[in-house]
C-alpha cells in the first residue's frame, strides 16, 4: 500500500499504470538543517497543502503526492541550477543539499520520467527513506 493511499485514491487514475517498482540509485533534494529535515521525504502537497488547491489537472494533483527524484547527480544539479535562475530562494522550498540513495523494489513506485532524468516516486507505507539516503553535496 502507498503512503497517503487514502488521499491518493481520491485522485482518478493515480498513479497511472505506467508506474512500477524499480531498483536504481536516485538523487533527491533535502535540507541539511535538522529542523527542516523532517520535510526531506514529504511529497509537495504534504509540505504545503495549499499547493494542491490550484491544480486543474488530475495529473498535477497526482504527482503532488509523489517525491521528485532524479536518475543522475548531473541531471539533478542542472535542474536545480535552472530553478535558481528563476527563484534565488529555491533552496528554502525544495532543499539546500543533494542526497543519494539506493531505491529498492520494496520502497515504492517509479514513473513519469521527464527532462533531466527527473521522475516521480510514490513511497510505500512504512518506508522511511531518511534511513536509505545520504547527503552527497551540501549547501547548493
Amino acid at each position: 500500500m502507498l503512503k497517503y493511499q487514502s488521499e491518493i485514491s481520491r485522485v482518478k487514475g493515480c498513479p497511472n499504470t505506467d508506474f512500477h517498482e524499480i531498483e536504481l540509485i536516485a538523487f533527491h533534494f533535502v535540507f541539511k538543517n535538522e529542523t527542516n529535515a523532517k520535510k526531506n521525504f514529504l511529497p509537495a502537497i504534504k509540505k504545503n497543502p495549499k499547493r494542491g488547491v490550484g491544480f486543474k489537472k488530475q495529473g498535477q494533483l497526482c504527482r503532488s503526492y509523489s517525491l521528485s527524484m532524479f536518475e543522475s547527480k548531473s541531471g539533478a544539479m542542472q535542474f536545480y541550477s535552472n530553478l535558481q535562475k528563476i527563484n534565488k530562494n529555491i533552496g528554502k522550498s525544495i532543499g539546500d543539499s543533494l542526497a543519494s540513495g539506493q531505491l529498492k523494489r520494496s520502497y515504492g513506485l517509479y514513473g513519469d520520467k521527464r527532462e533531466y532524468g527527473h521522475f516521480s516516486f510514490f513511497i510505500y507505507n512504512n518506508i522511511d527513506l531518511n534511513l536509505h539516503f545520504e547527503i552527497i553535496k551540501e549547501r547548493l
